[in-house]
């Protein structure tokens, strides 16, 4: 990718992000996926509708660095099962 002098780019060598390195992708998917699982599993514990955990996963998966700590902060406290002592 080079900037011709009008400040145009010129993509004629495709994409920058077409040349990442494979390794990268593993170790961000490596870190991703479980991540949103770890979301998905919490959610289901803290939400009686189906929907919530899911939507949550998803939109970790799409955008970890804003939708994980908009999680962590707005999540509900966890259900307690009835007849369980809390002390």
């Amino acid at each position: 990718m080079r900037v011709n002098l009008d400040n145009s780019l010129d993509l004629s060598q495709g994409s920058p992000f077409a040349q990442q390195d494979p390794v990268i992708t593993v170790i961000a998917m490596a870190i991703l996926v479980p991540v949103c699982f770890w979301v998905y599993y919490d959610a289901r514990q803290r939400y009686r509708e189906p929907w919530p955990p899911m939507l949550w996963a998803i939109l970790v998966f799409l955008v970890l660095i804003f939708f994980l700590p908009m999680y962590l902060i707005t999540r509900p406290p966890k259900n307690i099962p009835a007849g369980k002592n809390t002390k």
